[in-house]
């Protein structure tokens, strides 16, 4: 605690409340005093030199008999004040500027170093906070930070530090991570060197609102400015316990789309560039993947999982095509649906399948010939030459001339060079 000592003649012994609290000594009574209605004034231009400040100090205005102002320096690097002969009673206060004391005030409220002022400590009784400024040895201040009770050193625990750190703007609260403001207008957070407008490094969380709704908004910073209504949110939706989805909304028009961009690397220079778009999300629903060429064997686009059973699409300079991995069969419109085509490019069999499980096969034999029969048994066989065969090779039927089948209306005919007549 600071004590300033000032010499009062003629003090009456009722001047106990005070405005100001100044510690005094009375050369009539021997206890100490204390005054009230004390004004500090600052006179003489800035006030300061050679580390002093001319400081008045008048009191007891009320009193005629008592009034008396004293002229005194304070001396920064002794921490004193030099009282001067005391003044002849002035009911005005001496030019210069007010140095505004209007509350009470405590002097050990005030602590003082030279050859700065470094701190100002208010204590409430249970913690002590204090705004305390630094200068470094050119007098250059150097940073700002603030203690509660447990005081400890710039970015210690229980201090908030607000800072020039190299020419950046930190901010720092009790050792956590800091936020620094770069003179190019950068903010980094968890960093010191951001080189983007925002640099976090670390998790962002967006939350709020009584659903927990979290929300990232996206808007243009172009001709549009705040009036621009094509805004996309990336949040998070609560639409009940443990029921929740990551929504992405592209306002407002057709056109819109979300859109990923990939293969930057590829581009002419080198990587760093926009790269290609890969990814193309419509807002009316549309939506497009951009991929190399690549055969069945490509992962162009995978359904499941590489590791068992999986779907795959992609397509060639010369074709598209869909594919099952994993020996699995492929099922189009299973569900008792018809498939419609047109023409049909078929490598190997076509299978009848009838639900009890029985099977007919329609396919090529040898390259030249095409055979319809019922699995593993003998069946029809068409010969490129127009020839049928019919049952085994060895027993079967090889007519070159007509063949009559019994029945009166129903016959069957069919004669060298193809030409083939049905039932009738």
């Amino acid at each position: 605690r600071q004590t300033l000592v000032c010499l009062v003649r003629n003090a009456v012994t009722d001047i106990e409340a005070p405005y100001v609290s100044l510690t005094t000594h009375n050369e009539s009574q021997a206890d100490t005093r204390l005054i009230k209605d004390v004004r500090l004034v600052r006179t003489g231009g800035s006030g300061i030199s050679d580390n002093t400040i001319e400081v008045w100090i008048q009191f007891g205005q009320s009193w005629a008999d008592t009034a008396y102002v004293m002229y005194y320096l304070y001396n920064f690097k002794t921490k004193d004040f030099v009282a001067t002969v005391p003044q002849a009673q002035q009911n005005a206060v001496p030019s210069g500027q007010a140095w505004g004391i209007n509350d009470q005030v405590d002097p050990r409220f005030i602590e003082t170093n030279a050859p700065w002022v470094e701190k100002i400590v208010k204590n409430n009784g249970s913690n002590a906070y204090t705004l305390q400024g630094l200068w470094n040895n050119a007098g250059v201040r150097a940073h700002l930070f603030l203690n509660s009770n447990d005081r400890q050193a710039d970015g210690g625990p229980n201090t908030a530090t607000l800072r020039n750190d190299s020419g950046d703007l930190r901010l720092q609260s009790s050792g956590g991570n800091n936020i620094h403001l770069k003179p190019s207008g950068n903010v980094g957070i968890n960093t010191s060197n951001p080189t983007t407008t925002l640099d976090v490094n670390g998790t962002i969380s967006a939350m709020g609102g009584a659903n927990l709704e979290g929300k990232v908004r996206f808007r243009h910073a172009g001709a549009n400015g705040d009036d621009n209504t094509d805004v996309y949110n990336l949040e998070k939706i609560q639409t009940s316990s443990n029921n929740n989805s990551l929504r992405m909304t592209i306002n407002d028009d057709a056109d819109e789309s979300f859109q990923i961009w990939g293969n930057s690397c590829g581009e002419v220079g080198g990587c760093g560039g926009q790269g290609a778009l890969k990814h193309h999300f419509q807002a009316t629903g549309r939506t497009q993947h951009l991929t190399n060429d690549g055969d069945a064997n490509s992962e162009q686009l995978i359904i499941g999982t590489t590791d068992r059973s999986n779907l795959r699409l992609g397509k060639t300079a010369e074709y598209s095509w869909i594919q099952s991995h994993g020996s699995k069969p492929l099922k189009i419109n299973p569900v008792g649906n018809e498939v419609h085509a047109n023409d049909v490019v078929i490598k190997g069999n076509l299978i009848f399948e009838h639900p009890n499980g029985e099977r007919w096969v329609m396919g090529l034999r040898d390259q030249n010939h095409l055979a319809i029969n019922k699995f593993n048994r003998p069946g029809f066989l068409i010969r490129e030459d127009g020839n049928l065969w019919t049952g085994q090779e060895s027993t079967g039927l090889h007519q070159g001339a007509n063949i009559n089948t019994p029945g009166g209306a129903d016959w069957f005919r069919t004669w060298q060079h193809n030409s083939v007549q049905g039932r009738r």
